[in-house]
């Protein structure tokens, strides 16, 4: 369509834009820089101009020349321009990233005769579509032998890396974006790797976790959230579930790529783990790290903690002393399981996310917040025991019914809940002295 008419600039992260100016006008009319300030229609010829890796909007708009019958396309790990004229680049289908892998892995588009296509389709599969990963995975697997490629797919299921080159050469390419960062939206970047890997998170826990952690208003860590999502470094997904009437941001879960979480972690677990600023435990273990245990006799600097394990007996938790830690998140991937005791001792603590803990075992919990959980059909049966209880928010939840027990929330004075939900709260109200239960309006904050 354009000929020989293309012109191919690689911007960078520091360009030097005179010269790129002086040879994009060039192209563009012709002659030098200084040549002409115009282009006469009638001279006018189809020209397409690719800039690419493209880092700031500064730099682009230096770059950009409004003559007739050009083309720009802009590359970049950005979103830099109008959405309707943005197009998102989607992680690679399993066909394209087994081409891709095979040509970094062997020098071809396919798996050669007589090598394991099952080896390559594992490996292939835990590198989740990202180009990078697939380019770097598989250059580190050129001329290794099948039990080489054994150790590497046991290390990726475990979201270890393959091999040390394989992390330094993935983490330095990605790690070059967050330099365009300001402090404090790099700090909310690697709180992302507190979070369990492959889960949507409701924006609102985000928001309500970095206004507490990182003094920000509400608006203010949304638009951040924004930021980081149009440069990539997490998406924001609209729960079709949901319905397009539903205009809240709180209708939005936040995503991240399981590379961008290690990214995360990465940075967050540099030097000794006392005087870490992030405490992560990137992934279920039986037991609290042992390397966590050998400082136990020392304070932590960390302000937030972030556990994953199995089921957990008293004895198990060792004493930890976190006079710091503003955010602890406790992942448990059993159905028994007890807090750890040093929580009594967190005295800076504002912030408690559990995940997978029966709540009934929390009497001091105040409010509980279940709205649009909606894949949750019932609460506890023994959620009377939640005796200083005073508020419940579950607008756009999907539970069917109340236990009778809920009729001793004697401390409950309001709940929030869909018209259609009414119904069942009748008799808690007529027990429950002062309690106003609310039907919620379509679409409202979770507030």
């Amino acid at each position: 369509h354009f000929g020989n008419r293309v012109l191919f600039l690689t911007v960078s992260q520091s360009p030097n834009i005179e010269d790129m100016r002086a040879s994009l006008w060039g192209f563009l009319t012709g002659g030098g820089f200084g040549a002409t300030n115009h282009v006469s229609i009638g001279q006018t010829q189809k020209k397409l101009v690719i800039l690419d890796d493209v880092w700031t909007r500064e730099s682009l708009d230096q770059l950009m020349f409004k003559v007739p019958g050009t083309t720009t396309l802009v590359v970049s790990r950005s979103k830099l321009a109008d959405s309707r004229d943005t197009y998102d680049v989607e992680l690679l289908k399993q066909n394209e990233a087994t081409s891709l892998f095979c040509l970094s892995a062997f020098d071809q588009k396919s798996v050669p005769s007589g090598f394991s296509l099952d080896l390559v389709k594992q490996v292939v599969q835990e590198c989740k579509g990202l180009p990078l990963a697939l380019k770097v995975v598989g250059a580190s697997l050129k001329n290794q032998p099948d039990k080489y490629w054994e150790g590497v797919v046991k290390r990726l299921s475990r979201g270890e890396p393959a091999n040390e080159t394989h992390e330094s050469r993935m983490f330095a390419q990605i790690e070059a974006t967050l330099e365009t960062l300001d402090l404090k939206t790099r700090e909310c970047f690697l709180d992302m790797g507190a979070f369990p890997e492959d889960k949507k998170i409701p924006i609102g826990v985000i928001i309500n976790r970095w206004v507490e952690m990182h003094d920000l208003e509400e608006e203010t860590a949304f638009a951040l959230l924004v930021d980081l999502s149009n440069k990539n470094l997490l998406t924001l997904v609209k729960d079709p579930r949901l319905g397009a009437q539903y205009t809240s941001y709180y209708d939005i879960f936040v995503t991240q790529h399981n590379i961008l979480r290690d990214l995360a972690l990465h940075l967050s677990n540099r030097g000794k783990v006392h005087r870490r600023e992030r405490l992560f435990m990137p992934k279920k273990e039986l037991v609290p790290p042992r390397e966590w245990e050998r400082y136990s006799d020392e304070p932590y600097n960390a302000r937030v903690v972030s556990i994953h394990t199995e089921e957990m007996s008293a004895m198990e938790w060792f004493e930890m002393e976190l006079p710091k830690a503003e955010v602890l998140i406790l992942n448990f991937s059993a159905a028994n399981y007890v807090l750890p005791p040093f929580i009594a001792k967190m005295g800076k603590l504002r912030a408690l996310m559990i995940i997978n803990n029966e709540i009934c075992e929390l009497p001091s919990l105040e409010y509980l917040d279940i709205s649009q959980c909606v894949s949750l059909s019932s609460v506890p049966g023994q959620i009377g025991k939640l005796r200083k209880l005073e508020k419940i928010d579950m607008r756009e939840c999907s539970v069917s019914s109340i236990p009778s027990s809920a009729v001793s929330l004697t401390s409950l004075r309001h709940v929030i809940c869909d018209v259609e939900a009414l119904w069942m709260w009748e008799e808690v109200e007529k027990a429950v002295p002062g309690l106003r239960v609310e039907a919620a309006e379509k679409g409202s904050s979770l507030y």
